[in-house]
């Protein structure tokens, strides 16, 4: 997710030079973190009270550096040190996996929604922050944002199905075993339901256990589960794991059976569609059932027809049909954007928090973010300008040199001066000599 416009704030990135203030996890999906380590200190992270826990469990983060945001809570921030720039921020049920929101942000720049992973429901157009709400633009999940992925099963009817075509195998011998593979967080509440229908607990690793003990509830309940081998015979697994080449060794020591829910089992080109069988015996292996947490492409569609905002962008920027958006545009709100007042302090939001890196402050934010505050060369002349006192003594001592030409000269930056704020690698004019100017002279 990029940079929300015309703000300091970045939702599910986690990249040091992205020098925002506010920084929001939409849910703790390994994709959605990349970036994030045990070190990360570089702004306040917003989520909500599951994604905390998952966070400080997962990666050890410092606790003060996370605040909550309970699902249909509106939390009031300010863009700027000096407070005078404010921004509203609402989060809204997913629909996804445990601990998911979106954000709906509101300030002078309008009003944009950012989805995340999210799977469409009509409910989600009730809440009041969405209802009749003209919204500027919406950061959408077009994960499966393709017409091949027309529909997907409902909750009940992808827990109807593999019900049924488990009873199915049981009845050809009572002694079958089930891998289902799902990933590492979400369809938690699949297990649960077959855990009661067949009165067994669920079969899962330590590590999914830890895990579950996080979301322990009255919807996800721990008792439902366990790292026993012997107690169940429905075992929680990684997809990765659940390949057919597994799957026949598994066989080796009793008749098994996986069965996968994903969106792709409707992209027969995808993995999906390959290596179901068993070769030598041509017996189907594995079950691919054609059900997602992500909106499938006509929940989307109604999705779009409901919010009709008046731009939209994809939340997965991946080549290809996850980036496509073009398929929504005529559910675009074509009534034109009111024009936008910039705060006085507005220049000041693109600040480095938290020793964020130093190339945003060689930037003015306009209306067009990538417009120059002053070229570098500009940088150089009024660097060069600054009268610098000189010794009266003609001769000049090494220390006296060294101490010139960190003020007055544009060095090559030495490994000692890179690793300053662990600003390695930038060029010549991002140099320890630039970073003291900017500090020194404008007072940033």
């Amino acid at each position: 997710m990029p940079r929300i416009p015309h703000t300091n704030c970045v939702v599910d990135s986690w990249r040091r030079q992205d020098a925002a203030r506010h920084y929001f996890l939409t849910h703790a999906h390994a994709d959605h973190l990349k970036g994030m380590t045990p070190e990360w200190s570089y702004g306040t992270i917003y989520c909500s009270p599951i994604s905390k826990a998952l966070l400080i469990r997962t990666y050890g983060l410092d606790p003060n550096f996370i605040v909550t945001v309970e699902v249909n809570q509106t939390i009031l921030l300010f863009l700027d040190e000096g407070l005078s720039v404010p921004m509203s921020v609402t989060a809204i049920d997913a629909n996804h996996c445990p601990g998911s929101v979106m954000f709906l942000f509101e300030g002078f720049f309008g009003t944009i929604l950012c989805t995340g992973d999210f799977r469409y429901s009509p409910v989600m157009m009730n809440h009041p922050k969405l209802k009749d709400k003209i919204v500027d633009q919406v950061y959408l999940d077009t994960t499966f944002g393709s017409p091949i992925f027309s529909s997907f099963m409902s909750r009940e009817e992808i827990i109807n199905s593999m019900e049924t075509l488990m009873r199915q195998h049981l009845e050809k011998d009572p002694k079958y075993k089930f891998l289902i593979g799902v990933d590492s967080l979400g369809k938690e509440d699949l297990f649960v339901a077959l855990s009661v229908r067949f009165d067994t607990q669920i079969v899962v690793d330590h590590h999914r256990m830890v895990t579950l003990e996080i979301l322990d509830s009255e919807e996800v309940p721990k008792k439902c589960f366990t790292t026993d081998p012997q107690n169940g015979f429905i075992f929680a697994k990684e997809k990765k794991q659940v390949t057919l080449n597994k799957i026949i060794k598994a066989a080796e020591h009793g008749p098994c059976l996986g069965i996968v829910p994903t969106g792709w089992a409707l992209d027969q080109s995808s993995w999906t569609g390959k290596n179901k069988y068993n070769r030598e015996t041509g017996i189907q292996m594995i079950y691919y059932l054609p059900y997602s947490l992500h909106s499938s492409w006509q929940e989307l569609n109604q999705f779009m027809k409901e919010l009709r905002p008046r731009s939209c962008k994809p939340v997965v920027t991946t080549p290809g049909l996850h980036a496509n958006t073009s398929n929504f545009t005529e559910h675009l709100n074509p009534e034109p954007a009111l024009p936008i007042v910039f705060p006085p302090a507005y220049s000041s939001l693109y600040k480095p928090a938290l020793g964020h890196s130093i190339k945003e402050q060689l930037y003015l934010v306009t209306e067009k973010k990538t417009k120059r505050r002053r070229t570098i060369i500009e940088e150089e002349e009024e660097f060069n300008d600054i009268e610098i006192p000189l010794s009266q003594s003609t001769a000049i001592s090494k220390e006296e040199e060294e101490e010139m030409n960190d003020l007055t000269g544009l060095a090559k930056p030495q490994p000692r001066e890179r690793a300053w704020h662990k600003q390695r690698g930038k060029k010549t004019l991002l140099s320890l000599t630039l970073v003291w100017y900017c500090e020194v002279f404008l007072e940033v």
